[in-house]
Order: structure tokens, then sequence, then C-alpha cells
């Protein structure tokens, strides 16, 4: 099953064909489209396989929370104080004509709402081989449940964000085809 997009919110409606407890690989098949973007990210030019990498934060709000994680801020507390570093620079004057620029170090206090750390995912790309013997690039598998929701929803938006597309296949990267549907409307 392919994904072709910006972003996706919701996993309902991509991947209603899948059964719970099912351990599927988020994917690119066929990378070789993509080299100039591949090289961006830090794989080689010729896609050894094993190749693992974290992709850079440049490409996007997702990519960067993978990276770099982000803050939870609690607009709902009282504000706290806290402490900027910041360098002051002045002229002293020594004697009539001689001036000397000083500098020092000071701790500027602000008030700011409290901040949560939240850690980032850490979602690595790995170049491996299909079922069928072609190259792709995969992320580690995960069991499609409600409480990974998040974390698959996380995984398929960071190909979306870095390619535009992506592949849902099995944990023994075979592809995923979606049933076609068949309607048995009953007319009364």
């Amino acid at each position: 099953m392919i994904i072709v997009g910006k972003r996706i919110r919701t996993l309902d409606k991509h991947l209603a064909s899948i059964r719970k407890r099912t351990r599927v690989v988020i994917g690119l098949s066929d990378p070789s489209r993509f080299r100039n973007r591949l090289r961006r990210i830090g794989f080689s030019t010729n896609l050894t396989v094993g190749e693992t990498i974290l992709p850079p934060p440049e490409f996007g709000p997702v990519s960067e929370f993978n990276a770099e994680g982000t803050y939870e801020i609690h607009r709902d507390r009282r504000k706290e104080t806290c402490y900027r570093q910041v360098v002051w620079r002045w002229q002293e004057w020594r004697g009539r004509y001689d001036r000397v620029e000083r500098s020092k170090i000071v701790d500027v206090p602000y008030k700011r709402y409290p901040r949560t750390f939240i850690p980032p995912p850490g979602i690595e790309l790995t170049v491996a081989t299909g079922a069928t013997g072609d190259t792709i690039i995969a992320t580690p598998s995960i069991e499609f449940t409600t409480s990974k929701t998040r974390d698959l929803l996380h995984r398929i938006n960071l190909f979306l964000e870095i390619f535009g597309e992506c592949s849902i296949l099995t944990e023994r990267l075979q592809h995923i085809f979606r049933a076609a549907l068949r309607r048995l409307n009953w007319r009364i």
C-alpha cells in the first residue's frame, strides 16, 4: 500500500485494511528516484545494504522533532523565572584619549511558562533488501495497535515530509495491497 502526499493526520482511511497487532514497516520502494535527497540525508551513492542514518532536521517540522525533540509549553500554569546569558560590551575610558572595549557575560532574568521536554523519537532509516530482492529504505518494524498509533503516524509523516511518499510493508518487507472493494448494496 502506497501513501502519497505531504502529511496525514489520521490512520483511519489509510490503514483500514490492515488487521490490528500486525507488525508493519514503513518503507520507500525504488529509492533510486530520490538520489539527491538520499545524499542530502547522508547515505552513500551506492546504497549499501545495512547503512543506517538518522535524518537531519533540515527537511521540516517532523524531521526536526525526530532529531531534536520539542517542548510542551504549559500555559495553564504560572510563569516561572528563567535566565539567559547575554554578552554586555562597553567602552572604558583610560585617561584622556585611551578607550578600551570591555565585556562580560551577564544572566538576564525573564518570565516564561513552564516547559516539559519531549524527547525525540530518533527513527533511523536503513537500506534493506525487499522480499523480491529490490533495494528499499525502511524503518524498524512496529506493531499496528491503538497504543502505537502516534508512533506509526510519525513514521509515515517522516517519509512523506522527506520523500513525498511511503509504502506500508509487512515485517518480511512484502508489500501490503489494499483489497478491491465490491459493494453489495441491497435493493428493497
